[in-house]
C-alpha cells in the first residue's frame, strides 16, 4: 500500500491528511476561503503601506535635494558666492574650494540616504527581503545626519520607520 502525500498548490509543503488548510501558507485544501490566513496577511501588508509610502517620499525628496546640491556644488562660481557674501554681511572664514567640496560630499551622502531609503521601500512593497528593507532603513536613517540640524529630526523618524519594519517582520 502506497501512501501519497499531498503538497500545497501555492507554496508546496505538504499537507496532513484531513487538513482543509496548508499549515505553512493557510492556503485552501478544497478551495473553500480561509477567513484567519487571508485577514491576518491583510492586515499585515497594510500596516507597512504607510512605511513603505513615507520611506519612498523621503527617499525621492532625499535624491533630487542630493543631486541638486552635487549639482551646485559642481557649477559653484567664486565670484557669485563673494558677492553673496558681501550682500549678505556675513564673513565666513573658509576658503572657497573648502565650501565647494563640502557641498558635493554632502550632497553624495544625501544622495545614497535618499537610495537606501527607496530600495528599502521596494522590498518592503515586494516583500522578498525583510533583512534588506531593515537595514537600508536604518542607513539611510543614518546618512541622513548630514542635513544637521534637520537631520536629527529626520534620524528620529527613520529610527521610527526602522523599528516599523522591525516589528513587522511577519509580513516578509
Amino acid at each position: 500500500m502506497a501512501i501519497e502525500n499531498s503538497f500545497c498548490t501555492h507554496c508546496g509543503a505538504v499537507i496532513p491528511d484531513g487538513s482543509r488548510f496548508c499549515p505553512e501558507c493557510g492556503t485552501s485544501v478544497d478551495g473553500s476561503e480561509n477567513p484567519y490566513a487571508r485577514e491576518g496577511h491583510q492586515q499585515r501588508s497594510e500596516s507597512l503601506d504607510n512605511v513603505r509610502i513615507l520611506i519612498f517620499l523621503y527617499g525621492i525628496i532625499a535624491t533630487i535635494f542630493g543631486l541638486l546640491a552635487v549639482l551646485g556644488s559642481l557649477i559653484m562660481d567664486p565670484e557669485i558666492w563673494e558677492q553673496a557674501m558681501e550682500m549678505s554681511g556675513m564673513t565666513v572664514d573658509i576658503d572657497f574650494e573648502s565650501l565647494k567640496m563640502s557641498a558635493l560630499i554632502e550632497g553624495i551622502i544625501i544622495v545614497a540616504s535618499g537610495i537606501c531609503a527607496i530600495l528599502s521601500s521596494y522590498f518592503i512593497k515586494t516583500g522578498s527581503s525583510y533583512r534588506a528593507s531593515l537595514i537600508l532603513c536604518l542607513i539611510a536613517s543614518i546618512l541622513s545626519l548630514v542635513l544637521f540640524p534637520l537631520g536629527i529630526v529626520t534620524l528620529a523618524v527613520g529610527l521610527y520607520m526602522t523599528y516599523r519594519i522591525y516589528a513587522s517582520k511577519n509580513a516578509f
